[in-house]
């Protein structure tokens, strides 16, 4: 058995909870006593998350809790079983997968998670995989899960692109280890970087579908802080986007400079993190998953994140006016790094579009429904000359035409 150790950075003292009792009367009173620890362990996090904690903080110290929690209570179902729990871990791996694989798990989000099986298992490790879904169930805890061979899990990412996202962010949990390598390098060599372009371009069809075109983030005054202009969905398909492209899981690995700098990531990871903050702060107040920044939470949430304010409604505005501009700004960055991705693809279509675009004046020209500039980096010609901001706007509107990247990034 090789599994992942990890330590849980509040420390769950399990020596207070009982080995499971194969007596079923008894389990009442164990699910109570796990309940009750796991209340403890979630309210300290909360404490954490009150007392100032960055939002990555938070949910990288609940994610570290859960997968405490899971580590545990398979290896306690595996030790009840006849055959010795080695055998019957090394059989399978737990893969966690969604945003539970990616490390960012808010405190009432999903806990999305893989059973990767041989394509025949003894009864044993069957029963064990069956127990352990009910038991977290029974724990209170909002688990989805599948079981699933590598050949499977291949043919449903080739077939359905929900899947294959999903299969982007995957961590090994416990289990086989080797299995996991293995399903890591096929689904990346056999489905990630196959279909790049199909891949891209349903991306950017989600997009279009959760955004109104030409709405910004601070129009929705009850913003969904995952799925509106500048929620945490924008920067989660950016991530998705760089994975299919480039292999890597991270902005900083992209392996190109031209992408995004290094200024600009560092004011993208702080509007992250304060989004991601938000959202915590949301699930706390109701319990439960709550993603959408109400009038009347706005009133609680600003409180709750230190705005000293005495005023309400000076306090709310100056919450929403921050909030809006780290959406902003995840919504331009995860834009210019999407729109990146795509576009290395078009090397081809941009000489063709080179040889058709249409001069517009002031280095300004119409291609492929997109303002584009002569010159690649407009930066000094718009500090030179700012006027040209307002021309390039003129311009859009004149021509129903959309800033390229370049334009955007420098405005």
């Amino acid at each position: 058995m090789d599994h992942t150790n990890r330590q849980y950075p509040f420390g769950v003292n399990f020596n207070a909870i009982p080995p499971i009792p194969e007596n079923p009367a008894k389990l009442p009173k164990y699910y109570a006593d796990f309940k009750n620890l796991l209340k403890q362990e979630r309210e300290k996090i909360k404490q954490f998350h009150r007392a100032g904690a960055g939002g990555r903080e938070v949910v990288q110290a609940h994610t570290s809790l859960i997968d405490s929690i899971l580590c545990y209570l398979i290896e306690s179902l595996a030790s009840r079983e006849k055959s010795s729990p080695e055998t019957l871990l090394e059989e399978f791996s737990l893969i966690a997968v969604g945003g539970y694989g990616r490390g960012e798990l808010n405190p009432c989000s999903d806990i999305d998670l893989l059973f990767l099986t041989p394509k025949s298992i003894r009864r044993a490790t069957d029963l064990l995989i069956q127990d352990f879904i009910p038991t977290f169930w029974d724990l209170g805890l909002e688990v989805g899960s599948s079981c699933r061979t590598l050949q499977e899990c291949l043919f449903l990412a080739k077939k359905d692109i929900t899947i294959k996202t999903s299969m982007i962010e995957t961590r090994f949990m416990i289990g086989n280890q080797n299995k996991y390598q293995k399903f890591f390098q096929s689904i990346s060599k056999n489905a990630l970087r196959k279909n790049i372009k199909g891949f891209l371009d349903a991306k950017a069809k989600e997009k279009s579908l959760r955004h109104d075109e030409g709405i910004g983030p601070s129009s929705d005054p009850e913003p969904n802080v995952k799925e509106s202009v500048g929620g945490l969905r924008d920067y989660h398909t950016a991530l998705w986007a760089i994975a299919v492209r480039f292999g890597c899981l991270s902005f900083r690995e992209i392996p190109r400079n031209d992408i995004i700098s290094s200024e600009e990531l560092d004011i993208l990871d702080r509007s992250i993190d304060f989004t991601l903050r938000v959202r915590n702060e949301l699930h706390y107040l109701k319990n439960k998953k709550q993603d959408v920044l109400t009038h009347n939470l706005q009133k609680e949430v600003s409180t709750n994140l230190g705005y000293q304010e005495p005023n309400e409604v000076l306090r709310v505005e100056q919450f929403m006016r921050d909030y809006f501009i780290h959406a902003t700004n995840i919504h331009q960055y995860s834009e210019i790094i999407f729109q990146r991705c795509i576009e290395t693809r078009r090397t081809m279509k941009k000489v063709i579009s080179s040889l058709t675009k249409k001069k517009l004046g002031h280095g300004f020209h119409a291609s492929d429904g997109n303002l584009i500039m002569e010159d690649e980096e407009p930066s000094s010609l718009f500090k030179q000359n700012p006027d040209l901001i307002l021309t390039a706007f003129e311009l859009c509107q004149a021509h129903n035409l959309i800033p390229n990247y370049h334009i955007k990034r420098q405005i």
